[in-house]
Parts: C-alpha cells; sequence; structure tokens
C-alpha cells in the first residue's frame, strides 16, 4: 500500500525538496505544507510521516512539534536542518519527534532514514 507523506515547508522548488519528493516517490505520494496550514492537513489525510523543513519553520519549531504530535500522535515527525545543535536536538525529541536530521542531498541516505521511522511506525501501530 502506497504511503502518504506530508512536507511542512515555506514552498516546494528548494533542491532538498526536489530530492525528497523524487527519493519517496516510489513509496508513495508527498503532500507539500505550509506551516500556517498543516494541522488542516493532518485532520484531512492520514499520514505516514510529517516532516518539518526547520528553516520554513516562521514560529517555535519545538512548539510546532509539539501541537502536531499531540494532535496525531500515531503519525511520526522528522524534522530536517542544515545545522542540528545538540540543545534543539534534545528540545525536538522531547516534543516528540521521531527523528531530528541534518538535510542530506544523499538520496540512499534519506530514504534509509524515512523507512527506519516508518517501519518503527508500522511495527508500533501493529502491536
Amino acid at each position: 500500500m502506497k504511503k502518504q507523506f506530508l512536507m511542512v515547508n515555506a514552498g516546494q522548488g528548494s533542491s532538498w525538496d526536489q530530492i525528497v519528493s523524487e527519493t519517496l516517490q516510489s513509496l508513495g505520494t508527498l503532500h507539500f505544507s505550509s506551516e500556517d496550514k498543516v494541522f488542516r492537513e493532518i485532520k484531512m489525510h492520514d499520514f505516514d510521516l510529517v516532516i518539518i523543513d526547520a528553516i520554513a519553520i516562521a514560529g517555535d519549531i519545538v512548539n510546532l512539534v509539539t501541537q502536531l504530535h499531540r494532535e496525531a500522535p500515531e503519525v511520526p515527525i522528522v524534522v530536517a536542518t542544515t545545522s542540528p545543535t545538540w540543545q534543539r536536538t534534545q528540545q525536538i525529541f522531547q516534543a516528540g519527534a521521531a527523528d531530528y536530521i541534518r538535510k542530506s542531498l544523499d538520496r540512499e541516505k534519506i530514504l534509509i532514514t524515512f523507512q527506519q521511522v516508518i517501519r518503527k511506525r508500522d511495527i508500533s501501530l501493529n502491536n
């Protein structure tokens, strides 16, 4: 069964967005949403994964992750950034994220990371 992914970003078009989109194409459909519309999207679709592009978030990303996790606790959240820090990593995980990754242009690394998160979700839903 095809998976449904949601990327929260400032708008389609960055090279990272394109690589993620092409990489996930074999697994399912990637939807895009802005920060202000993400809660509506979460209520309308059953997503298997939410990917947040940290640079696209104008507000407090920890608060966003907390609210998304509260709204849809069964949907794993992966936050992607160009420069993760230990303090921010700890805050993001405490807020409910499944992973906090450095943006990579390596398609295989992206695919493996997202597959691992989805696999963990699928296992927990089946138990």
